[in-house]
């Protein structure tokens, strides 16, 4: 082991039942992931979370993928377990391949390829969830060395393979976006790479210098902060999919909407603003536990959804009013780092129906905000001390966060808020008073959020300053 590095995660997805009632018996799998730091040693996890019986894998590879089904000629690795080329996964369990040396660019789409000798039933419970990219399962047969497998058939799942990780510099750091289908992206054009995590992880690569972070993806699509819905909820899998990610130091929480929505209608899930910051502060103080700095965005608007109709009501649109003022202003534990997805320029939200999404393409099937929510974030390269957000000259300016911890990485329009236990450090005294609205409680939040969100464009709240939390 190389002492001198550790390991980052650099693409995951989070583990969850398959819904596709897909089977495999005898057939090899090969996946296509977009990782976002390089390396040139790298290493899989495989899961077996919702599995109801051991899984036996009989051959697995990894390899930069050419075309297709394709990988390219000479990046073929063998991959193997405690130097076993085979692997039994116990039921809810996980397994990670031993190293392989593999020059991986940044941005690099892999080839991962596993065979399933045994019959697995669709009833197995096999761990997966819908990919949005073009992946492929052979005909029966070992196809784990093969450069061009065969396919049998097509798949937009993700199965089994939950991660991938590289040995990189002790500085590198990594960023879980913990979300729900916004994050997840379950509706987005098959392989274009349209979520927002596959934004940030193309930006922090383009930057010149700054401290390297992967980035993983741990969005669920119709996850919720407190109650289970395909797949465990976001209280119940942060330990998993945020705590236990290799190298990570900073996680995105981006849930609640779902939570609102109350798709099942059941009377005990219908949630409220309180019991929401709940579940949120409990995932603050167990991340500030691990040193992990926790940002929480907003929610955005879901009042002409057209997906669930009738989700949206008064009483529901107060909650989110609420949870957002909670997450923006530090009502008990939030501090502002950053300004949100739902206020930033309006983007998300129409002026005359702020509880409503403004409906926006580019040409790809996105849900309405989407693209703008991936592609708002401004990234800034400092060294040293905590830089400025870059902002419209005679606009409101306050200073940003910093991924990096020492200023190298600071993130603006659209990402998120720290959330901190409260009295973990002190309120600034130069907090400016102007940019904190005057919030009313009102029976259909309304007005609440336009006092929140009508900003000169550019607007940036005060930050607290990591090293300095007496400054702004």
């Amino acid at each position: 082991m190389d002492t001198n590095r550790h390991w980052v995660g650099t693409w995951a997805t989070s583990p969850a039942p398959s819904e596709t009632g897909v089977g495999f018996n005898n057939h090899t799998l090969r996946m296509h992931p977009r990782v976002s730091i390089g390396g040139d040693t790298v290493r899989v996890r495989v899961s077996n979370a919702y599995g109801h019986g051991t899984l036996v894998i009989g051959a697995a590879s990894v390899g930069i993928r050419d075309k297709g089904p394709a990988i390219v000629p000479g990046s073929a690795r063998q991959l193997t377990f405690s130097g076993s080329g085979a692997a039994t996964v116990a039921a809810g369990a996980l397994v990670i391949s031993d190293s392989v040396t593999l020059d991986v660019p940044p941005l690099a789409d892999l080839a991962v390829t596993l065979y399933l000798p045994g019959a697995i039933p669709p009833g197995f419970q096999i761990t997966g969830r819908y990919a949005r990219q073009t992946n492929y399962i052979s005909p029966p047969g070992n196809f784990a060395a093969t450069i061009t497998m065969p396919v049998g058939k097509i798949t937009d799942e993700w199965c089994f393979v939950s991660g991938i990780d590289v040995l990189a510099s002790h500085e590198t750091g990594g960023v879980v976006a913990l979300g729900d289908s916004l994050t997840d992206a379950n509706i987005s054009t098959h392989d274009a790479y349209c979520r927002w995590p596959d934004q940030l992880a193309r930006r922090l690569i383009a930057r010149q210098g700054g401290r390297p972070l992967g980035v993983m993806n741990q969005g669920l699509g119709g996850n919720r902060i407190l109650h289970d819905l395909r797949g465990d909820s976001g209280l119940r899998r942060f330990d998993r999919d945020v705590l236990a990610q290799p190298g990570v130091t900073h996680a995105i929480v981006m849930l609640g909407t779902n939570d609102l929505r109350n798709r099942n209608a059941k009377p005990d899930e219908e949630v409220t603003a309180a019991q929401m910051i709940a579940g949120l502060t409990q995932m603050a103080l167990r991340a500030q536990a691990r040193g992990i700095k926790l940002l929480g965005a907003t929610l955005t608007p879901f009042g002409n959804e057209t997906f669930l109709p009738g989700a949206w009501n008064p009483v529901r649109e107060g909650h989110r009013v609420a949870v957002n003022h909670w997450i923006r202003f530090r009502q008990g534990v939030a501090r502002p780092r950053a300004s949100d997805p739902d206020a930033a320029d309006l983007r998300l939200r129409r002026r005359a129906a702020p509880e409503r999404s403004r409906v926006l393409h580019d040409g790809r099937r996105h849900r309405p905000g989407a693209v703008r929510l991936s592609e708002s974030p401004p990234l800034e390269v400092r060294g040293g001390t905590p830089s400025r957000c870059a902002v419209p000259s005679g606009s409101w300016a306050g200073r940003c966060p910093s991924l990096g911890g020492d200023g190298t990485v600071a993130l603006g329009a659209a990402l998120p808020y720290a959330l901190e236990p409260y009295g973990s450090r002190r309120e600034s005294a130069t907090y400016p008073a102007r940019s904190r609205p005057a919030v009313t409680q009102q029976s259909d939040g309304a007005a609440a959020d336009r006092d929140g969100g009508r900003r000169p464009t550019g607007w940036q709240p005060a930050f607290y300053n990591d090293k300095n939390p007496g400054e702004t």
